[in-house]
Parts: C-alpha cells; structure tokens; sequence
C-alpha cells in the first residue's frame, strides 16, 4: 500500500501477487491478473482443485476458502470496501434497493435524488449514510469498490474509467440498453425491471 501510495500509482498489473492486488483493492484502484492458469483461476467458489488427479470433497474447499476470507477480512484496512449508491428517489423498487444495501456487510454511501433529509432515516445507520447534495464523482469514487446506479450514463463511464464494478438497476430504456452492454462485456452486472419507463 505504501509503495502504491508514494509512487501515484493509477493502476496494478500483478503476475501471482495475491498480496499486492489486495492491497491494490483497498486503495480502490484499478488492476489486473496476468499469467498461467495458476496465477489466474477460475472466478468461482470454491476455488477448484488444481490438482484434478486428486479427489478432494467440495468441503474442504470451502473450508480452505473460507479460512483465506477470514485472514483477510483480518487484516484488511477498516472502512473499505465502500459501495457508493446514486438512485433517484422516483424508481419503483427503491424501498428494496435500499433495504437491500442497509442489510448488506457493506459501508454504503448513497445519495438519492429527490429525497430530502428526514425522509430516508428508516435506513440510516453507522454504516450507511446519505448525502443530500450532489457528491464529487472523482473523490467519492476514489474509496468505493462498487458503484450501484440506474445505468445512467456519466455515472456509468465514470465507474467504468476507475475499473470498478456496476450493479445496475435500469428503469429508462437508454438506461437498460447502456447497462445490458456493460453487463455483457463483464463490467458489471445488471437487475432488470419487467416495466420501465421510456
């Protein structure tokens, strides 16, 4: 961390640096894996058995994986990650949008507009918080691990340029097409809503 810190680094390219990306992810920036396929495995959970002429039951992978979280979660810096929320208050499902961010593990920082102060204290809490004006992109984004957002556009390609992952909740057409492509190139990922607004 200090070495990224000192040097401005604005992205990490690691060949089997597990150390390395982590510490790359608590200072929120971008970065990528390069390598053999022992450098790179599959993203899934458990991590596979490398070792395919071994029989290890799906327990003990589990086990393992979950011993790594723990370290992990350990050592890592407090406060990140953090998920930043820009909703607007006239979405059809934000009750659960937000019911969903103030249950998660996650720091969330939200700012939903239309909304003014007193009318989102049901989700308020040491770990979520609202602004009530508009935020600063840039600084906002550069301490969050995820962005949530309606797949509008300058907020999308602003998370895109930083190489942080989108959850898109679309409810315009322009919105739904614009996060069905990021969806589709795996920049992110995206809820669709049955009914959306034109």
């Amino acid at each position: 961390r200090s070495l990224m810190q000192v040097t401005g680094a604005e992205v990490v390219i690691a060949d089997h640096a597990p150390t390395a990306l982590l510490a790359a992810r608590s200072l929120a920036l971008p970065r990528a894996v390069i390598g053999s396929p022992f450098n790179a495995p599959p993203q899934r959970s458990p991590m596979p058995n490398m070792r395919d002429w071994e029989v290890v039951p799906e327990s003990r992978l589990a086990d393992s994986d979950r011993c790594v979280l723990e370290v992990i979660n350990q050592v890592s810096p407090r406060g990140l990650p953090v998920v930043f929320a820009y909703l607007h208050a006239q979405h059809p499902a934000l009750d659960a949008i937000l019911n969903g961010l103030a249950t998660s593990s996650a720091r969330v920082l939200a700012y939903v507009s239309g909304k003014r102060p007193g009318q989102l204290e049901a989700w308020c809490s040491e770990r979520m918080v609202f602004a009530f004006e508009p935020l600063d992109l840039e600084r906002v984004l550069a301490s969050c691990a995820l962005c949530v957002c309606h797949g509008n556009v300058g907020t999308s390609l602003g998370v895109l340029s930083r190489g942080l992952p989108l959850l898109m909740l679309p409810w315009h057409l322009e919105n739904m097409l614009l996060a069905r492509r990021i969806a589709a190139v795996g920049a992110g990922r995206v809820i669709e809503q049955v009914a959306f607004t034109e």
